[in-house]
């Protein structure tokens, strides 16, 4: 009770503090419903969106125990995620702000917390805490996608180190329906500064959402869009949290997405390697890991999509599987937008085939999820 207090309490304040600038002259004001409630002065020199987003989960395991061993079966109901997200600008419309916090239980605490200031030639920087730009999947809102969840293949290299991070970062507004994207940063990798760099670049034809999965408009023409990540750390890392005792770790990641006429289809590869010393340019085979996922969706009504994912890891990161052992993901599922993505079912059911290595047998787990998800 306390942590909802104490996070409901930073909630309103950053409310007021924001709304604060808009109550009196020269500043004076309109609310309206604008993708989320928005609150701007009239000037357009200061503005406020609120957005949110819940899923309750229903998620039932049966894990493979090994044959000497009876299956073991789970069920329970998951609070997935309850985030709350401000954004707009400030003083001007260039000086744009997010912060986003996370409800969700036993996990209360700050997201995201960015400013972003466009140049007159369309250069944009940001600074802050916020995803660094890898993988496309990993930069999408978790609300828009058209599985339950993102895949496991994308899930191992955010757990690899590319993920949410304090830094600085150039870009041009990437991540929407530009044709061509780029971005590059530095960020922390610890307490100290101790440099991570991260980069991405995509293309794009037809007007391509990248950080829309689904396929929405059954009319619409071929859409395609390709993108290439990078980042490398160039540090010593922490043995007690990295998943090898080596120096550092370098990624790549190759994605691309498909869309036309109902039909969406998209996936990537992920490429990592460890470094063997203290030489940053040094790597060795057996540091190296990869993953790949592939999905697909198409929608039958305009509410009603089925969809495929086919998800691969090798070496996997969970440390009860041996090294050099492979993962294996195949799932099937249904999703029903009832209003677009702030209101929609989604189920699904996936088999993981894991251990399928020279000095392990096979396990077979399955899972079921089924996500309501309600957000404005």
């Amino acid at each position: 009770m306390n942590r909802f207090r104490i996070a409901s309490l930073t909630a309103a304040l950053l409310i007021c503090t924001a709304t604060s600038a808009l109550a009196g002259e020269p500043h004076e004001g309109v609310a309206l419903y604008d993708s989320g409630f928005r609150v701007q002065s009239n000037d357009g020199d200061f503005a406020l969106r609120v957005n949110s987003n819940f899923q309750f989960r229903l998620v039932i395991d049966s894990e493979d125990r090994g044959a000497d061993e009876s299956r073991e079966n789970d069920w329970q109901f998951d609070l997935r995620r309850a985030r709350l997200k401000f954004s707009g600008h400030v003083y001007r419309p260039e000086l744009r702000y997010t912060i986003q916090m996370n409800f969700d239980i036993d996990k209360i605490g700050l997201k995201d917390f960015y400013f972003d200031y466009e140049s007159e030639c369309g250069l944009h920087v940001r600074v802050g805490q916020f995803h660094m730009p890898f993988a496309r999947q990993t930069l999408n809102s978790s609300s828009r996608l058209q599985h339950v969840d993102r895949s496991s293949a994308e899930a191992a290299f955010r757990d690899y180190g590319a993920d949410r991070n304090l830094g600085i970062m150039i870009h041009n507004d990437f991540g929407k329906s530009s044709d061509f994207q780029y971005a590059f940063g530095v960020y922390n990798a610890g307490e100290e500064f101790e440099p991570v760099l991260a980069a991405r670049f995509g293309y794009g034809i037809n007007g391509i959402r990248f950080d829309d999965e689904p396929a929405f408009n059954r009319d619409s023409e071929l859409q395609l869009g390709v993108g290439l990540g990078l980042f490398t750390t160039l540090y010593d890392t922490d043995p007690a949290a990295a998943m090898t005792d080596n120096t550092g770790r370098t990624a790549l990641t190759v994605d691309a997405i498909l869309k036309t006429g109902g039909f969406s289809l998209n996936g990537a590869f992920f490429f990592g390697m460890d470094q063997t010393d203290e030489d940053p340019f040094s790597y060795g085979s057996e540091g190296m890991r990869m993953s790949a996922f592939v999905d697909a969706g198409y929608f039958v009504t305009g509410r009603i999509q089925p969809v495929l994912r086919y998800s691969y890891r090798n070496p996997t990161l969970d440390s009860d599987v041996g090294e050099g052992d492979s993962m294996h993901d195949i799932g099937a599922g249904l999703s029903v937008y009832f209003r677009g993505h702030n209101v929609k079912w989604q189920s699904d059911i996936t088999t993981s085939i894991e251990g399928q290595g020279p000095d392990s047998d096979a396990l077979v787990n399955v899972q079921a999820r089924s996500q309501i998800q309600v957000g404005f």
